[in-house]
């Protein structure tokens, strides 16, 4: 019977696809460890099956990965952020079916300067209406935010429940120290940027108890982001997008997003203002606050998480630069309708009509 399961629960942003391509390499062969279903989609299959916001779903998926891990021996090791989103209710449901077995989380968490940004991409790629000065302003309850938010269907999502389902920290961490089921949660931060990846690995094998496994290779890839100006852009096309069924949306923003990927180097950056770097140095003392509770362990460097006031931080948030948003445009442009005449030199129409093909393309 299996010796103890690791459930790496996110959150969202902190590095997680690298974690799993790591995991799905087969570095924990050597050391009397397996990562349970021997890839992330079977893994993800099985916590689709679970209930972990709505009722929706029985967890049979689940139930049965379970039941196969626990036939094997060693140390099984689970990854999928979406775990992160259990209610204290629903902790109980991924956790009972292994019967008794010690269960051990590891949550990793980053820095909140730069979470929020990411974030706020990943709403972007999931039908996403607002810029980025109005996701961080519906992040901090501002009621600008509530003034300035575009007309949107009943299939956008709102930027402050977004956040909070992915980010909220001291929430997960009661959620899963309270469960008796759960012999240990550890808190992992995600090194500052510059820092190699094999730091999170390591770390990452200090909080689960495989940190014996070597360290991987460079050539693990990593997630790739947009740029600032493409995402700005990606999020202007969700205007004619945000219709489309979720398959349909997936398939109409692939071919833009690919095409946009080379950009990355080329483009700013989206920055807090001051009122954003305030909230996220908030948000990252009630990280530090939930790592110190009693039961909880911190894997890294409090330093990961910075809570002091830097000098450099602008009054308000700088847009996206419109000449790199044009010139996203033309690229996505160009992939999506190869032969076609140059987009409208107005950059509002012009975003408007490949909005409109691409919805009708894939509706």
């Amino acid at each position: 019977m299996v010796d103890r399961v690791v459930l790496h629960i996110g959150t969202m942003k902190s590095g997680t696809s690298y974690l799993q391509r790591v995991l799905e390499s087969g570095v924990l062969e050597n050391v009397e460890a397996f990562y349970a279903g021997g890839a992330f989609r079977a893994q993800s299959r099985a916590v689709d099956g679970l209930p972990l916001i709505t009722k929706r779903g029985g967890g049979k998926a689940w139930r049965d990965l379970a039941a196969r891990t626990l036939e094997r021996t060693g140390t099984a090791v689970y990854s999928h952020e979406f775990l992160s989103f259990a209610s204290e209710q629903r902790v109980q449901q991924v956790v009972e079916p292994f019967a008794g077995t010690p269960v051990e989380v590891v949550l990793t968490v980053r820095d909140q300067h730069s979470a929020l940004p990411a974030q706020w991409q990943s709403f972007v790629r999931n039908k996403g209406l607002e810029s980025w000065d109005d996701y961080l302003a519906a992040v901090q309850g501002s009621r600008r935010a509530t003034r300035s938010r575009p007309r949107s269907g009943p299939t956008s999502p709102k930027p402050a429940q977004n956040y909070r389902r992915t980010q909220d920290v001291p929430r997960m961490v009661r959620a899963w120290s309270g469960n008796p089921g759960v012999a240990q949660v550890s808190v992992v931060t995600v090194p500052r940027a510059g820092a190699p990846a094999e730091l999170l690995w390591q770390r990452f094998g200090e909080a689960s108890g495989l940190a014996s496994v070597s360290p991987p290779d460079a050539g693990v890839r990593v997630n790739e982001s947009l740029g600032y100006a493409s995402c700005d852009l990606l999020r202007r096309l969700n205007e004619s997008l945000v219709g489309l069924p979720r398959l349909a949306y997936e398939r109409a923003r692939r071919q833009p997003v690919q095409a946009l990927l080379p950009l990355r180097d080329h483009e700013q950056r989206p920055v807090t203002d001051r009122a954003g770097g305030a909230t996220a140095r908030k948000l990252n003392q009630k990280i530090l606050r939930a790592a110190s509770r009693d039961g909880v362990r911190l894997v890294g460097s409090a330093d990961d998480l910075p809570v002091t006031d830097p000098a450099n931080e602008p009054l308000a948030v700088p847009p996206a630069d419109a000449e790199e948003v044009r010139r996203a445009l033309g690229v996505a442009w160009e992939a999506c309708l190869p032969g076609a005449a140059p987009p409208p030199d107005d950059l509002d129409a012009g975003v408007a009509e490949l909005g409109r093909r691409l919805a009708v393309r894939f509706g």
